[in-house]
């Protein structure tokens, strides 16, 4: 308990993101040196600002004791740098976080995964392609991770669901605080079936910096990021500035030219990134990519790596950025433990020719799945009640249910993405 406690202070001591992170692990033995250490100690180790100094020197935990009575009430953990289950893809950024809030548990996957973002203000067809990303890529031993935000991310969140895999969910505010609660079913299915993570305390408000900060998680959780809809200072743009930074593969969705949500997108494509236009093209690309980078391998780089315990076998299971730092004899480079992506094998999920050759193709969720319920809004679940197999327009049901015809507009958007009703044409809706 002390260990967390320690833990917890520094934290709110130095804040996200802190710029000199590095040193103060690189420095000092765990939380708690740094809390036994004296003023002239924290000084001449230069890992420190003068206001952080001022706040380290108080010596008091009692907030933190209540940051670890708050998450003991909510059930919540706490995964420290030091533990063994932190992830390894986090140790190696720039800024690590010091510590995660964790809801649920993070996957150890062992396949590909795949960052999904974009815009919250995003279209019908944003959102449908993100759902059938987030559903095929699953299906083919995919993790995905997002944001939780509305939009592009509850789509990727809830298509990962429907397909009956794990996913994970990065908050940019503490996960107790109001912002987007009307997510917090779709939150309680993920930690269920994953993990909803934040480096903010429980109760931290969201703010302008605070999800440019959360984004660098992200990516680097991830081996790869896909844009679906961005504007042009969309922040899921900094989503992808960041994957760069960390060397991962950035992938867009075309989008039309007079969309501005898309705007930002196609400015990816157009600086170079990868177009997606369905869920294969990720997925053929890190089957080429990955037997083309270990066909490179020479005879001494795999001595190299043998030295690193590792055998000729292994070397189709490591990432690149293992293997260009044990080429390049980095002693200063973390090295990356996690495997990287796994490509699709010939089992119940197998790929078709007709289906390597289609636009994305998905299986619809049973309207039976308890997922599916458990994820519908009060909204949605009274709209879809007024809904029968007879076409329906929206001014309808907001007369028949008392709702705001604004409101009825979203949870038909919401109840189409989950794939149990359709636009039948004219403006009118009906179950499938």
């Amino acid at each position: 308990m002390e260990k967390l406690v320690y833990a917890v202070w520094l934290h709110s001591c130095l804040g996200t993101a802190y710029p000199r992170i590095r040193n103060v692990l690189g420095q000092f033995d765990d939380a708690e040196h740094v809390f036994r250490s004296d003023e002239r100690e924290l000084k001449l180790s230069g890992a420190f600002t003068p206001k952080t100094l001022q706040r380290l020197l108080k010596k008091n935990t009692d907030f933190a004791k209540r940051i670890l009575e708050r998450c003991n009430e909510l059930g919540h953990d706490i995964l420290l740098y030091s533990d063994k289950d932190y992830p390894d893809s986090l140790r190696t950024i720039e800024l690590p976080p010091l510590l995660l809030f964790v809801s649920g548990r993070i996957p150890k996957h062992e396949g590909l995964k795949v960052a999904v973002v974009g815009t919250r203000k995003a279209t019908r067809l944003g959102k449908q392609v993100s759902f059938e990303f987030g559903y095929n890529l699953t299906k083919n031993n995919a993790l995905v991770v997002s944001g939780g935000a509305e939009g592009i991310d509850t789509a990727a969140h809830s298509g990962a669901l429907h397909a009956g895999g794990n996913t994970v969910c990065v908050l940019g505010c503490g996960m107790c605080h109001k912002y987007l609660m009307v997510n917090a079913r779709m939150r309680d299915q993920i930690s269920k079936h994953g993990a909803v993570i934040s480096e903010f305390m429980p109760d931290d408000s969201a703010a302008s910096y605070t999800f440019p900060r959360r984004n660098r998680i992200i990516s680097a959780l991830t081996d790869c990021t896909l844009v679906v809809e961005a504007g042009e200072n969309s922040g899921s743009l900094i989503t992808a500035g960041d994957a760069a930074e960390q060397r991962k593969a950035i992938f867009a969705v075309p989008g039309s030219v007079d969309n501005v949500r898309s705007a930002g997108s196609n400015r990816l494509l157009a600086a170079g990134a990868k177009a997606a236009i369905n869920y294969m093209d990720i997925l053929n690309w890190y089957r080429s990519e990955y037997s083309t980078f270990v066909q490179k391998l020479k005879k001494e780089d795999i001595d190299v790596i043998r030295m690193n315990n590792r055998t000729e076998k292994d070397i189709t299971k490591l990432t690149p950025e293992v293997a260009l730092g044990a080429m390049e004899r980095l002693p200063d480079r973390p090295s990356i433990k996690a495997d990287p992506p796994a490509l699709p094998q010939n089992n119940n999920t197998a790929i078709s020719e007709s289906e390597e050759s289609s636009v994305i193709k998905i299986q619809k969720p049973k309207k039976t799945d308890n997922i599916f319920k458990e994820l519908l809004t009060e909204t949605a679940k009274t709209v879809y009640d007024t809904i029968s197999e007879a076409p329906s327009e929206p001014e309808e049901i907001s007369q028949k249910t008392g709702l705001d015809i604004s409101e009825v507009l979203s949870a038909l958007t919401e109840l189409e993405i989950n794939n149990i009703v359709e636009l039948s044409g004219f403006g009118k809706y009906k179950r499938k």
